[in-house]
């Protein structure tokens, strides 16, 4: 604000915005081998980056329980992988939400044309204090065994965030 033609301006600070807590990071820190052809398998994120709290299990469940009511951003990628070259169909991810599919996506592939994928997915869920949330995959593969690739590049991962009000 200005105080007249003679005068320096004036500022009044002010607050800005919120804070984007709860959140976590997990990644998977090696292969996972326990997908199933054609079988919808949690997605064991098994090494928490970073979190607020201690609202991610990383040891028995997999799961992120936000412990505050709101809206959260999640984020999921997935590497799979066949280990017969070139024989990965199907891939699809979903979210659950208390056990049931939230949000999901698919991508298809004929035999013969991918031997791995990394499929991503992001959206916005409305979560209650108690709610939880998993990363779910499904791998289709001609032959062979299927796997969700996990090591040090973190190339598996999950994370969520609340949106600021």
């Amino acid at each position: 604000t200005s105080n007249g033609p003679d005068t320096a301006p004036t500022f009044q600070a002010v607050a800005a915005g919120g804070v984007n807590t709860p959140y976590f990071y997990a990644h998977l820190s090696a292969d996972d081998t326990t997908p199933g052809d054609n079988a919808w398998t949690k997605v064991k994120c098994n090494t928490v980056a970073f979190q607020t709290g201690s609202t991610y299990d990383n040891s028995s469940d997999y799961r992120w329980t936000p412990a505050v009511a709101g809206k959260y951003y999640l984020y999921g990628e997935v590497k799979c992988q066949s280990d017969s070259s070139y024989k990965l169909g199907t891939v699809r991810m979903a979210f659950y939400k208390n056990g049931t599919e939230t949000m999901a996506i698919s991508e298809h592939k004929n035999e013969n044309t991918s031997y791995e994928r990394v499929p991503t997915m992001s959206g916005i869920i409305d979560l209650d204090a108690d709610d939880y949330v998993e990363l779910w995959a499904l791998m289709d593969y001609y032959s062979g065994v299927g796997r969700f690739i996990g090591d040090s590049t973190q190339v598996t991962h999950f994370m969520g965030y609340k949106l600021i009000d």
